[in-house]
């Protein structure tokens, strides 16, 4: 909770904005999660995609994205900081430069997590 509750206060401070969504990192839910998300009121959001960037090559990562994508989805990316010891978003980049022009061809469009499950707002 402790940790959470440091998260929020320091995007607070650094954008304005308090958030609403949380991830649960890597995935994971543990005993008490739910506490914390509902203390913080956060709404907990998953993907429908993992571009499993943090292991694979640009060419993998943007095949792996277009071959599932479908209207809908939330696509999970990472920009290579964080536990990394020598972070490379490098192939994170590339498949972005790759899968956007692609999915913007076959008619899709990006929206943030705020528009896709929030549209009145």
């Amino acid at each position: 909770m402790e940790e959470f509750t440091r998260a929020q206060e320091a995007i607070i401070a650094a954008t304005g904005h308090t958030p609403v969504w949380l991830r649960a990192p890597y995935g994971v839910r543990w005993f008490g999660f739910r506490q914390a998300q509902q203390t913080l009121g956060l709404t907990g959001v998953m993907w429908s995609i993992i571009g499993r960037d943090w292991t694979l090559p640009a060419t993998a990562i943007a095949h792996r994205v277009l071959s599932r994508t479908k209207a809908g989805d939330i696509i999970c990316l990472h920009d290579g900081r964080g536990t990394l010891k020598i972070p490379n978003a490098e192939p994170t980049i590339e498949a972005v430069r790759r899968i956007v022009p692609e999915l913007l061809e076959k008619g899709y469009h990006f929206e943030t997590v705020s528009e896709l499950l929030c549209p009145m707002n």
